[in-house]
């Protein structure tokens, strides 16, 4: 037996340990799951409702016309004709497109829309071929010349370029999962099931050793084997993950721009800059985050906080968006933060989160939630309209007034995996440690958990993220010691962002700490990673106040950022605020912003369903800023977060 097969051994070994026996580091923070937390009215309570009424029945709706349905209806032999569609990664729409529906109507019941996605699981269930292979281009011959290219001739064999067959699955398995925690009902779950059984037995050591083109199924395998306590499939994420960087096996790439365009350039635990693809990159980064928490892998975390504080101080927009270039969807040099052709696709940011979550379940540092925070408000929300059926897929920081939302995408990712991530938005919220309670979101919301052994019952009580004051009042089945862990965001510390690539200019820096009573009664505090520890023996109707200070904040970037020289991006809260061409009637090209000069707030009413008064902050009615993530709902104009600073208040 060689060296590697006894290594190999080992790590199997090693994995199957830990679904043998209770692992301390498993699971140990968790956030509450969907269904515990509900949003009844308030910001997120407009978001979900709409997202559930309208975003999610359209993207089912689009799926369906774009050719989703149909390609799946072939596949299951239920019709005839041919596969619609130049790409291959079609599937993966209607798969995010379902977890969207399943999540959603866990707390917006809709018989209608779960018959309909019922019918779609009954098609994909005879759409799987016998061993478990789920790929409707390949099932059914598709003749499309770029398709054809892209597939392969064989099963497996274009992986490390476009095929994405593990992506599509990848995709399969996360809405199976959603369905089955909705539902109950295992069949759609089987599938998810049988497909993974078969990428067991199709790839590792001996088998086929190419790593997936597009990270995905590293992350849904991890998802399944939480659920099924399966340790193969924890096995085969490693494996992929392994698997990057080495060519022992496996020829190079021939074209030296996929290395790092897949983050296959080196090992993974050897990487230490963010390249490449960016959703490529940091679906790959929220996977490795996984095995950390699972494994305590110290390797993958030195290469983790590495590759975070790189993206940290070089290479994230004010907004949380990611993904500087064009050229490959990817990250560019340090600093190279171009607004006007900033790429920033939406999914680029909702798959930051996704990392950033899993960083913060390992050793729950605020930081993480500081970018969750602003991606959220910012570089994902940018990407839906106000109506809930147009769509960005380029979330840039200026416009010529040449950028319209659409209604669909030809490359239709972005839309649905929004669906999916304001259905999820719940589980956001809060999380549990062992006797620590974390509250990471604050949102007008009620919810249900188990501390240290209590049933506790929370609502929070807040007009938040338009003001800053919030009560908690609790509600537990009998007295009980814990620690409640209040999240001060990094915003109303003076920390824009994590890092040293923004910082608040000196005369609007807050010298307010934020304010916390327990029963009307001021507490004094320390700020440990970002939260406030409140640890009590806590009672029924026992309220907790914080008052968070929002205050307009004029923000400057680093100075190799020559695209922001003399340029000065506005703050308020967790709102990135900018200023649109309809507002500003004066010369757009002169338009400047005052250091010295305060900012007032007005509002002005928009017809919007969810922001039916939008909040404008203006500098003596000569500049007028809206949140970023409303522009381009009025009309189609210039748009620019970076303003001018005017020379003489410069300093």
């Amino acid at each position: 037996m060689n060296k590697k097969t006894i290594s190999l051994l080992l790590i199997v070994l090693a994995f199957s340990c830990l679904a043998c026996q209770e692992n301390e580091k498993a699971f140990d923070y968790t956030s509450l799951p969907l269904r515990n937390v509900t949003f009844e009215k308030g910001f997120w309570s407009q978001y979900a409702g709409q997202n559930a009424k309208v975003t999610v029945p359209y993207c089912i709706e689009r799926c369906t016309k774009s050719g989703c349905l149909h390609n799946f209806q072939l596949a299951a032999g239920q019709i005839s004709g041919d596969y619609l569609s130049d790409n291959t990664w079609l599937d993966s729409d209607m798969y995010k497109a379902l977890e969207a529906a399943f999540y959603s109507m866990m707390k917006y019941p809709n018989e209608k829309l779960l018959q309909e996605t019922d019918s779609i699981v009954d098609t994909i269930i005879k759409a799987q071929e016998k061993d478990g292979y789920l790929y409707t281009a390949r099932t059914t011959h598709a003749t499309h010349p770029r398709v054809m290219k892209f597939m392969g001739e064989e099963r497996w064999t274009n992986m490390g370029h476009f095929s994405h067959e593990l992506y599509n699955m990848g995709h399969m398995i996360e809405a199976a999962i959603a369905h089955y925690e909705l539902t109950g009902n295992n069949r759609f779950l089987n599938v998810a099931i049988k497909a993974a059984d078969l990428i067991v037995t199709t790839f590792g050591e001996g088998k086929l050793s190419y790593p997936p083109g597009h990270q995905e199924i590293e992350l849904a395998l991890i998802k399944l084997y939480k659920l099924t306590n399966n340790p193969s499939y924890l096995e085969m994420a490693y494996y992929f993950l392994e698997a990057r960087g080495k060519y022992s096996e496996r020829p190079p790439y021939t074209d030296e721009f996929f290395k790092e365009y897949h983050q296959d350039h080196l090992p993974v635990s050897k990487q230490r800059e963010a390249v490449g693809h960016a959703v490529r990159a940091v679906y790959m980064y929220a996977a490795m985050a996984d095995i950390v928490t699972l494994t305590n892998n110290e390797k993958y975390k030195l290469a983790l906080d590495s590759i975070w504080s790189d993206v940290m101080e070089k290479k994230i927009y004010i907004t949380s968006g990611i993904g500087n270039q064009q050229l490959g969807e990817a990250f560019g040099l340090p600093y190279h933060l171009d607004n006007l052709h900033a790429y920033t696709e939406t999914c680029a940011a909702i798959g930051l989160v996704y990392w950033a979550e899993r960083m913060f379940a390992f050793d729950q540092d605020s930081k993480y939630y500081d970018v969750i925070e602003r991606a959220t408000y910012n570089g994902i929300l940018s990407g839906i309209s106000q109506d809930g059926t147009h769509f960005y897929y380029k979330n840039p920081l200026e416009s010529k007034g040449n950028k319209k939302r659409t209604e669909w995408n030809s490359c239709a990712c972005c839309p649905p995996n929004l669906a999916r991530y304001v259905a999820s938005m719940g589980s956001r919220v809060y999380g549990v440690k062992g006797d620590r309670l974390y509250v990471n979101m604050y949102a007008e919301n009620q919810a249900d958990m188990e501390v240290n052994g209590a049933n506790v019952h929370l609502l929070q009580e807040t007009d938040y993220p338009w003001e800053g004051d919030v009560r908690l009042r609790i509600n537990l089945d009998k007295k009980q010691t814990f620690s409640l862990c209040l999240r001060i965001p990094g915003w109303c510390l003076n920390q824009p962002l994590p890092g040293t690539l923004y910082r608040v200019y000196e005369q609007d820096k807050t010298n307010e700490r934020p304010n916390v009573w327990v029963n009307g009664e001021e507490i004094d505090y320390q700020i440990e990673k970002g939260y406030i520890r409140i640890n009590r023996k806590w009672a029924k109707g026992d309220v907790i106040r914080l008052e968070l200070f929002m205050q307009p904040q004029r923000i400057a970037s680093h100075s190799a950022v020559l695209q922001n020289e003399n340029c000065a991006a506005l703050t308020y809260g967790p709102f990135v605020y900018c200023a649109e061409e309809i507002d500003n009637v004066t010369d757009w090209d002169k338009l400047e912003l005052s250091l010295s000069e305060p900012f007032s707030c007005h509002s002005i009413t928009t017809g919007f369903s969810i922001v039916p008064k939008m909040p404008v902050l203006s500098q003596n009615d000569e500049l007028k800023l809206i949140p970023y993530f409303l522009w381009a709902n009025r009309d189609t104009c210039k748009m620019k977060v970076w303003i001018p600073v005017r020379k003489e208040c410069n300093n």
